[in-house]
């Protein structure tokens, strides 16, 4: 009769219900959302959605590489890039800054993008003449795209040097959920800079990880490619008009 109610005991024990908590948490508790906190786009919960599997961003970044290569307009191209980019990192904002051979240090002076950049909105300016200019941008509404690009300004110098990717977490010291995730891709082919992709991502939302930055590269090669093939057809018909408007004169 004892040993019965010895192994009755071991059994509640057993079953007692553990507390609920994240997986592999340790059984902690979470951390209540915040109310307060804006709700996620859908780029955000598709992203979250496909993380954890590398097959399906690989196959969107393939299928991101055959239409670029189909791509005749440099604003569908622009457009094109802003639209995956963002589709593949679920960032918040990106920007497309474009840049031309030789230029020097980005201005600390930009003018603004025509019709304003808001969630879900691209918005896109070239002005006349050389140097790096915002090609596209996509972000919150109310935020300013050439307040952005002038905060990150230093960040786009260095990939300038550098030439490589970056990805930043801050401000340091921070909990993760606080922090701000950065990608900058710097878009080279045939080691011209022709410019950058500017990706971040606020904690609350997510946070940027090396496969994020492994992909944003990759689509910035492509791209990078894209643009180049795309300014020597536009510099060819332009020099074939030229020729065509000087035969017509004689």
């Amino acid at each position: 009769m004892a040993g019965s109610q010895q192994q009755m005991h071991k059994q509640t024990r057993q079953q007692k219900p553990k507390p609920k908590g994240k997986p592999g948490s340790s059984g902690a508790l979470a951390a209540p959302a915040d109310p307060r906190a804006p709700a996620p786009t859908v780029e955000h919960v598709a992203h979250r959605r496909v993380a954890g599997s590398l097959r399906e961003p690989f196959e969107r970044l393939v299928d991101a590489g055959l239409r670029l290569n189909q791509i005749r307009s440099a604003a569908e191209l622009h457009a094109f890039l802003i639209d995956k980019a963002t589709e593949l990192s679920g960032a918040e904002r990106v920007l497309l800054v474009l840049d031309s051979a030789g230029a020097g240090p980005l201005p600390s002076r930009l003018s603004a993008p025509s019709g304003g950049s808001e969630q879900g909105e691209l918005g896109g300016h070239l002005s006349a003449g050389a140097g790096p200019q915002l090609a596209g941008s996509m972000l919150p509404r109310g935020e300013s795209a050439p307040d952005l690009l002038r905060a990150v300004t230093p960040w786009l110098d260095e990939a300038r040097r550098t030439r490589a990717v970056s990805l930043r977490h801050g401000p340091e010291g921070a909990a993760p959920a606080h922090q701000r995730s950065c990608l900058i891709a710097p878009l080279v082919a045939q080691r011209e800079l022709l410019g950058f992709l500017y990706c971040d991502i606020e904690g609350a939302f997510g946070r940027f990880q090396d496969a994020d930055r492994d992909l944003l590269a990759m689509l910035a090669a492509q791209a990078a490619v894209a643009l180049a093939h795309l300014r020597f057809a536009e510099g060819l018909a332009q020099q074939v008009a030229e020729r065509t408007a000087q035969l017509e004169q004689r």
